[in-house]
């Protein structure tokens, strides 16, 4: 495990940090932070669809659009919706794929085939493959690409009207791009709950990481555990500081940040005890689970996990840099951001961020161990009413302590 001659001083400097009798010290943060020192118990074993590529329970639509996809894609006849980002921002990977199953959903109320492409900083292919929807623009006849209605950056839903004045005959819209996800579409476009199985399925129907990608994971999950299939469990969490972003953009302070990461780390640390549905037992309780897997835009936080100042927790190696802000176009520099949604994607119990990037992860691993951290007071109500109607099977952590906005 990475990191152990430094864990036996740091865990004695904890200890002294979270003393009873230390002055300052909270109840609630003596207890958090003891977690970090017990993280006991054995690895959930449980497959993801990224593991065994099978994609069960799939809404009917998913399938007949892809069949519908394949069976027109080269045709003659074929109109396409071509996503983009060639200029101007884009936004980082988690607003521009989730903004690709919103443009999925128009193409199939408009019967057009969907197209994915981006210049910036590189193209999609260098990371991601089609997966049974061949979103690529390989083959497709260049004079069909230059017959453009440009619907710009879309955000907020386009009126009825807005939709018929169209021009039907122009045989490619171009949306420049997009976030709007599960806001509805048009009359036949059928309805995509977040952090839901059925978005899922969409995603992992068009998106599959690359052999570069997989390999970089692979040496990753074998740096950190020693073994490149050993089991885990990760947990993401988006408080600010990427390469190229600052802190400012998440508008938190840090006492909120340190409490917010805490509280992820606790959920976690729950979530993997019981993700199997009961009490361990004294013989699996007396064996130590693989150190918990932190992804987070926090570089800070990154290079504090590896030097061992928090026990029980591995971070990966890299830097990470923003997609939009980073104007590098280094291959390998860009691949962290897919290596991080795979690694998410892996892990046999996961926690994530009610963010785009962790809902992305989500779709790409579509656990059965997962759960999802408000970010604020304000996030808690419609994660809760999405659990309520039954639009999400994953549970919402424990949100007592939670920073308010």
């Amino acid at each position: 495990m990475a990191h152990s001659a430094s864990c036996a001083s740091a865990r004695f400097c904890m200890f002294q940090a979270i003393s009873p009798n230390k002055p300052g010290t909270s109840r609630r943060l003596q207890q958090l932070l003891l977690i970090l020192l017990a993280l006991l118990g054995p690895a959930v074993p449980v497959a993801t669809a990224l593991d065994t590529g099978s994609l069960p329970g799939c809404a009917a639509w998913v399938s007949e659009y892809a069949a519908f996809h394949k069976a027109t894609r080269l045709a003659p006849d074929a109109k396409y919706i071509l996503h983009t980002c060639y200029s101007g921002m884009c936004g980082g990977v988690g607003d521009r794929l989730r903004g690709v199953l919103w443009s999925v959903r128009l193409a199939i109320a408009t019967q057009r085939v969907i197209l994915v492409s981006w210049h910036r900083p590189l193209e999609l292919t260098n990371y991601f493959q089609p997966g049974e929807i061949d979103w690529t623009l390989e083959g497709i006849p260049k004079v069909s690409l230059d017959s453009k209605q440009r619907l710009g950056w879309l955000d907020s839903v386009p009126s009825a009207h807005m939709l018929a004045s169209l021009q039907p005959d122009r045989v490619v819209w171009e949306l420049e791009h997009n976030t709007l996800e599960d806001a509805p579409v048009a009359a036949g476009a059928p309805e995509l709950p977040l952090w839901s199985d059925t978005a899922a399925c969409l995603f992992q129907a068009l998106f599959q990481p690359n052999e570069l990608v997989m390999s970089a994971v692979e040496a990753e999950i074998a740096s950190l555990y020693g073994n490149s299939q050993a089991p885990y469990s990760a947990l993401h969490i988006r408080i600010g500081g990427l390469e190229g972003e600052g802190e400012a953009s998440i508008q938190l302070s840090r006492m909120s940040k340190l409490n917010y990461f805490l509280e992820s780390v606790s959920c976690l640390h729950d979530l993997s005890q019981t993700g199997i549905g009961g009490q361990d037992s004294q013989e699996t309780a007396a064996v130590r689970q693989p150190a918990h897997l932190v992804v987070s835009d926090s570089n800070f936080l990154r290079n504090k996990i590896r030097k061992g100042v928090l026990p029980g927790l591995v971070a990966p190696s890299y830097t990470s840099t923003h997609l939009d802000t980073v104007h590098n176009s280094n291959v390998m520099l860009h691949a962290s951001t897919f290596v991080s949604l795979v690694l998410l994607a892996r892990a046999r119990c996961a926690v994530y961020t009610d963010s785009g990037f962790s809902r992305v992860a989500f779709y790409l691993g579509r656990q059965t161990c997962a759960a999802i951290m408000a970010r604020h007071e304000g996030s808690l109500g419609p994660l809760t009413d999405m659990q309520v109607r039954g639009g999400s099977r994953l549970r919402v952590c424990d949100t007592s302590d939670l920073p308010k906005m």
